[in-house]
């Protein structure tokens, strides 16, 4: 594994070869130069890791006799640490951390909690592998499935967020059932027809990704049409979203037929597209309705706007009732998001 360094490599084999049966319970380890021939790695190495191991119990030692593996690998421990691992950079981390309603300082008046951006993981992977510790993953993609097995071969309990991999404990929101309600408000004002504005950058935000699938299905399913001049899924590059929304403002406004409702699924590009159309002279509730998938955003809480709103309190305390139960508990959530609306009093 690239970057993991070699003690946490050598820690990784040990402890394949525990849990593979190679090594027993309560076996005797092998000398260290039998270890050094095994493994092919210096004194120096297999001393730390087994120094480590031994930390972490995994192994146990008996004076004069040697170093042994324990008999209670599998027993959960109460966890002391929590790793945030999310794309965050060292700027938004500090923000992060100190918001109140953060889940980080949720986590922080239950254990020790550390913020790790994915740029960072490979150098702190090994510092996160030791009994004690739990690791979040804040819509982790495909590429960190190779550090969640090592983590997972460490003991270390490991919980997703906004994302759903093989047998790993998730919280996640239950998207399909709050694009339903948002699509069925949608139609409800503009009718069977809509356009649809979304990204293709699935590999930076492959959450979205699992949207779009839902939204489609969905639009199957209740005889939504989204004529193809107005599907936009071009767009990667941020730096550009003006001129994007512009574009798409322009299509989907300036021909024959009006477009009376939009569905966007990233909210950061609501305030653009909501610039473009006001300078068409289209105003929205009026001329339009959009609906839009994230959290709610300054300046949204406008007539003809409607937010699928993720609840990220209750997620808060799901994450709560996972480290209270050591994570040892099965945590398979999934929290309904709620659709909000604003009409003028």
């Amino acid at each position: 594994m690239r970057g993991v360094g070699k003690i946490a490599a050598l820690k990784e084999r040990i402890l394949n070869d525990i849990r593979s049966g190679i090594l027993k319970k309560g076996d005797k380890l092998l000398s260290r130069h039998q270890f050094m021939k095994r493994y092919e790695c210096s004194r120096g190495s297999i001393d730390q890791a087994i120094k480590e191991l031994l930390e972490d119990g995994f192994l146990y030692s008996r004076q004069g006799a040697g170093t042994y593996v324990a008999d209670d690998v599998e027993t959960p421990q109460s966890i002391n640490t929590v790793y945030i691992v999310g794309n965050f950079d060292r700027l938004q981390a500090g923000a992060f951390f100190l918001d109140p309603g953060s889940t980080a300082s949720c986590i922080q008046r239950h254990a020790d909690c550390m913020l790790c951006g994915m740029a960072d993981l490979n150098m702190n992977l090994n510092k996160m592998a030791r009994r004690g510790n739990a690791v979040i993953w804040d819509r982790p993609d495909y590429q960190h499935l190779m550090a969640m097995d090592f983590l997972d071969k460490a003991g270390v309990r490991q919980l997703l967020l906004h994302r759903v991999f093989g047998n790993y404990d998730y919280i996640t929101t239950d998207s399909r059932y709050g694009i339903e309600g948002g699509l069925e408000w949608l139609t409800g004002h503009a009718g069977n027809k809509i356009a649809f504005l979304s990204t293709r950058n699935s590999t930076r935000y492959p959450y979205i990704a699992e949207r779009q699938l839902q939204f489609f299905e969905l639009a199957i399913r209740h005889s939504i049409m989204v004529p193809p001049e107005w599907l936009f899924m071009e767009w990667e590059h941020e730096a550009e979203t003006a001129v994007h929304m512009e574009e798409a403002a322009e299509k989907i406004f300036g021909g024959a037929e009006p477009c009376r409702g939009i569905y966007l699924d990233y909210a950061i590009w609501a305030g653009p597209f909501l610039q473009a159309a006001s300078r068409r002279g289209l105003e929205n509730g009026r001329d339009f309705h959009l609906l839009i998938f994230d959290s709610v955003l300054s300046g949204l809480r406008q007539p003809g706007i409607a937010m699928i709103e993720q609840n990220l309190d209750a997620q808060n305390d799901k994450i709560i009732e996972w480290l209270k139960s050591k994570g040892d508990s099965p945590m398979r959530s999934k929290i309904k998001p709620q659709l909000l609306t604003y009409r003028k009093s």
